[in-house]
């Protein structure tokens, strides 16, 4: 927010419940309020949207109309074709000193996929690309009183370093954490 102080909408792929954007603090299309009306219900329902009496939900809309409502990022958990070439991109990277074996991440893929217990994959998507990742791992810690999340590992492809996306990440996975 603090490098695009221009109006923009975020969205997630990932849903806890339809006030998320709120809990959040991000600036959404989900939610739910008695003042939604039936013009804009049926207004998000034409551009693709789920909406329906008093809420509406981001389900995935399509770029022009993402374009036209003002959505710019979305945070998305997605499958395997998505995250093992960034994975391997991050692998090749200058911050790793060796590989980690393809059966290691399709196993921790699997765990993302199978609950939230243990890990969590969040993506950044901009003008429709996916341009990085954060892995989260989870323990109880005695000290901090319960459940916490460990950045396991976090980038950003070179193409999309230095446009604040990183710390747009950071806020929103604060904001996350928050609601353990």
């Amino acid at each position: 927010k603090a490098e695009d102080s221009s109006f923009y909408r975020m969205e997630k792929n990932i849903h806890r419940n339809v006030n998320d954007p709120f809990a959040l603090g991000i600036r959404g299309l989900s939610g739910s309020t008695s003042t939604l009306n039936a013009e804009t219900i049926l207004f998000l329902q034409r551009m693709g949207y789920s909406s329906h009496s008093h809420w509406s939900k981001y389900l995935g809309g399509t770029p022009l109309s993402d374009s036209l409502l003002g959505v710019r990022y979305l945070l998305a958990k997605s499958d395997d074709q998505t995250v093992d070439p960034l994975w391997g991109e991050f692998y090749k990277s200058d911050a790793v000193s060796h590989n980690i074996p393809l059966e290691n991440r399709l196993n921790t893929w699997d765990e993302i996929m199978r609950s939230d217990e243990y890990a969590d994959c969040y993506f950044v998507i901009k003008d429709s690309a996916v341009a990085g990742y954060m892995l989260l791992a989870y323990t109880f810690s005695q000290e901090a009183g319960g459940k916490t999340a460990w950045i396991e590992e976090i980038y950003i492809l070179p193409e999309f370093r230095s446009q604040g996306l990183g710390s747009e990440f950071f806020e929103f996975i604060k904001s996350v954490l928050s609601l353990l």
